[in-house]
């Protein structure tokens, strides 16, 4: 039994092919799962400052807030000061203008 050069040739030459051709889509498999991987790193890292920011921005805010809240406390404070002083002031202002009327009825 010969087997001809031709077809013997032949089948190496498609055997070197499907081996080739594998071993390059292995290569090309690694390298797009290592992509994948650097871009997956980076998106993570990403989040991370973004959580990192957003962490600050709450913290800033609720800082905000109770500031707020104690200048709203100081301005009830200060209208309470304000309404009993003007309580006071209109109380003196009638001794103020009675002795006038008096003088002026004299």
């Amino acid at each position: 039994m010969t087997i001809e050069w031709t077809v013997l040739l032949s089948v190496l030459s498609v055997s070197a092919a499907i081996f080739f051709g594998l071993k390059a889509s292995r290569r090309a498999d690694k390298a797009d799962d290592q992509k994948e991987a650097t871009d997956m790193t980076t998106v993570s890292v990403k989040l991370d400052f973004i959580r990192t920011d957003v962490s600050d921005i709450k913290s800033g805010l609720h800082g905000m807030q109770d500031e707020a809240k104690d200048t709203r406390e100081r301005l009830v404070a200060v209208e309470a000061s304000t309404k009993q002083a003007h309580k006071r002031i209109d109380d003196l202002m009638p001794a103020r203008r009675s002795p006038k009327r008096n003088v002026e009825a004299e």
